[in-house]
């Protein structure tokens, strides 16, 4: 098998991979499967009768696979495609002559108003999902006030924690009761 295959597979494998930890939805699963099948096909195809043939591909496949997917939950993680809020509430400050505490409160209003969520919610089955784990929910729920502000403070995921520091402890329920926990 050429180099030039072995390359294709790796970089295919990669890209596959990467979808699948980007993925917060059960539904790319099935389109990983129908990839996965595709490029098996081709490269099976690709090698030709006369060729010996080894697990190579096989391996290599399932490395690049192991690798992209590693590469997806970080970025998923770290919010690589996300919205920078920092960079939107810097520009409109300034180009409105808006505090960062207004800009924020008005973007705050505008994603997590009665208005908008009265509107039926298109980001289901998006590569994004910002409910919170279970039992996180179960120890936010009840906490209120500062305790509030406190457990948020020091979640993991430095957008919740950022959002301790920048609103009052009565948007941080609302927060919590219809957005991050609003699954359970």
């Amino acid at each position: 098998m050429s180099r030039a295959t072995l390359l294709q597979i790796a970089l295919c494998s990669l890209c596959i991979g990467w979808l699948v930890g980007l993925s917060a939805s059960p539904v790319l699963g099935s389109v990983v499967t129908a990839l996965i099948t595709a490029l098996t096909a081709y490269f099976a195809l690709q090698q030709g009768n006369g060729e010996s043939r080894t697990a190579t591909p096989i391996f290599l496949t399932v490395v690049m696979i192991v690798l992209g997917s590693g590469i997806g939950v970080y970025g998923r993680t770290h919010n690589w495609l996300g919205f920078d809020r920092e960079a939107e509430a810097k520009n409109w400050s300034l180009r409105t002559g808006l505090s960062e505490q207004d800009v924020y409160r008005k973007m705050f209003d505008h994603e997590y108003s009665v208005a908008a969520s009265a509107v039926p919610d298109t980001k289901q089955g998006v590569l994004f999902d910002t409910s919170l784990p279970k039992d996180e929910c179960v120890q936010l729920r009840p906490a209120r006030g500062e305790d509030l502000r406190r457990l948020l403070g020091a979640m993991k995921e430095q957008y919740i924690s950022d959002l301790a520091q920048k609103f009052p402890a009565i948007e941080l329920e609302y927060l919590v009761d219809n957005i991050l926990c609003r699954k359970q």
